[in-house]
């Protein structure tokens, strides 16, 4: 799998997975940032070619959780 920020023509994709897994978490994603992501299988003869770049899947990633509350001070 890789991946690919913002929605420009001249997209450099990363390789963000490798594996035989079914599913990937995709980690440190900036907020607010559209993000594609396309996929290809691998098996013993080799890559096969990614999916239509026609129709990568995207997303754009949400807000950062706010951090959590501070405990009070007992008096």
């Amino acid at each position: 799998m890789s991946s690919a920020a913002g929605e420009d023509s001249a997209t450099v994709w990363q390789q963000v997975y490798q594996g035989t897994g079914h599913c990937a978490r995709v980690g440190r994603l900036a907020e607010l940032t559209a993000y594609e992501f396309r996929i290809r299988a691998l098996n013993p003869a080799g890559p096969g070619p990614y999916g239509p770049t026609a129709q990568p899947a995207r997303f754009t990633t949400g807000r950062s959780p706010p951090p959590p509350p501070r405990p009070t001070a007992r008096l």
